[in-house]
């Protein structure tokens, strides 16, 4: 199962934009930009909901972020987000070597016991 991961891993790799090339943005990484604060608790709700923890953290830190320098907060999330955009076939392939070296290895961790 953790090999199907490098597949899609390759695949992004070979997608990802050239050197000065302009990436275009997925519609639903579009359509946050426009989000409110109330869409964007839901959002982060859900993406979050896996683990307590990083609710518990990923709230605690956007909410004082917001409440402490609202203003401030616009630019270093601009930046992430362009970063993100430019670098997310990179992004996403690494993810995907992570999820597959995960299983393939739990999966020969098997074998030793």
């Amino acid at each position: 199962m953790g090999l199907l991961f490098f597949a899609p891993a390759r695949r992004q790799w070979q997608s990802r934009p050239k050197q000065g090339e302009t990436t275009e943005m997925p519609k639903w990484m579009s359509s946050v930009d426009h989000f409110g604060p109330g869409r964007s608790l839901v959002l982060g709700l859900a993406l979050s909901a896996t683990n307590l923890k990083n609710l518990v953290l990923t709230v605690a830190g956007s909410v004082t972020f917001f409440l402490v320098a609202s203003d401030e907060a616009a630019r270093p999330l601009a930046a992430m987000k362009d970063f993100m955009a430019a670098h997310r076939a990179v992004i996403m392939m690494v993810l995907f070597l992570v999820l597959g070296a995960k299983i393939l290895g739990d999966g020969l961790g098997g074998f030793g016991r």
